[in-house]
């Protein structure tokens, strides 16, 4: 394969178009094309997976931002929110933030073990 024609500077000087054409022209083109399109397939599947991994995530902070355990025992105390509320939005906010702490870190999605499994609370962002 004639790769090393493609790693010369482009402002090198001299360029062995002959290679070049070789490669254009050969049968190796093809191939090359090939093995590029379905590697360029391959890490965009990649990076959708990954993108669809995250989004449960994103639109959990999402919904909670604006919320916090001061801000509902105020709410409790209130009258504005009932105990029981309080607590099951306490349970789903701490199960959501024990998976977001599952979130395998970049070195170990980018070697084939994936993400993290998804779940979720019933009343999640009320």
């Amino acid at each position: 394969m004639r790769t090393e024609v493609m790693e010369q500077p482009i402002d090198g000087g001299e360029l062995d178009l002959e290679g070049f054409a070789a490669i254009i022209v050969g049968e190796e083109h093809k191939e090359l094309l090939e093995a590029l399109g379905a590697q360029l397939s391959s890490s965009l599947m990649l990076a959708d997976q990954l993108r669809d991994s995250f989004t449960t995530y994103r639109d959990w902070v999402v919904a909670n931002r604006g919320l916090s355990s001061d801000g509902m025992c105020r709410e409790v105390a209130l009258g504005s929110r009932d105990l029981d509320t309080f607590r099951a939005d306490m349970l789903c906010y701490r199960s959501q933030l024990e998976q977001i702490n599952k979130i395998p870190d970049v070195q170990w999605v980018l070697k084939g073990r994936g993400a993290a499994g998804q779940g979720g609370c019933g009343g999640a962002g009320k």
